[in-house]
């Protein structure tokens, strides 16, 4: 929007010097106006569309959030232990689901967490992140990568978000450990 009131106001202060001016410069005001009010419908068409994309990731996120609540409400809950096994909680019934890309995944942070790869660690982490953001353990390992990298900032970011989303899940607790090393 503040782009639009810019060319807004561009548009405005052309017309004012082209209609004082209208003998010398009739054309060439002319011509800057028709640019600006190109410009600005192109504006405006772009903000729309960031817009619409905004609304539809929200759209998104409400579904999801539907979604989760009414499983809470009947007692069914889906998460990722540590391992990357599928836990599975329903009244009656508790499951784990073994075999799964998480569970392969972490093979893989954990090599590269005992080879000291922690660039390739932060690399592939922010890859299982994308593609099971629900999952903390690739958070957990982001922030111990980020942690032996140096970087104190992103390590703590990535370990708080763990340590607040795991609340109190025994299986995170060293992310809370290592959040209170680094705030020393």
């Amino acid at each position: 929007m503040l782009k639009s009131d810019i060319v807004m106001g561009l548009l405005l202060l052309i017309s004012i010097i082209g209609w004082w001016k209208s003998e010398r410069f009739p054309k060439i005001a002319s011509y800057f106006i028709i640019i600006l009010m190109i410009c600005l419908v192109g504006f405006q068409i772009y903000d729309s569309h960031l817009l619409a994309k905004n609304l539809q990731q929200k759209d998104q996120q409400i579904v999801l959030l539907e979604k989760k609540a009414n499983q809470a409400e009947r007692g069914i809950i889906h998460v990722y232990d540590f391992h990357g096994r599928r836990r599975i909680n329903s009244p009656g019934h508790i499951g784990i689901e073994t075999g799964t890309e998480q569970e392969k995944a972490f093979a893989v942070i954990q090599q590269l967490y005992n080879d000291k790869k922690d660039t390739e660690l932060v690399i592939f982490c922010y890859q299982q992140i994308e593609k099971t953001p629900e999952w903390l353990t690739p958070y957990f390992y982001l922030g111990v990568a980020y942690m032996n990298l140096g970087d104190k900032e992103n390590a703590k970011k990535q370990l708080q978000y763990v340590v607040t989303k795991a609340a109190g899940d025994p299986e995170y607790k060293q992310a809370g450990e290592f959040l209170q090393q680094l705030q020393q």
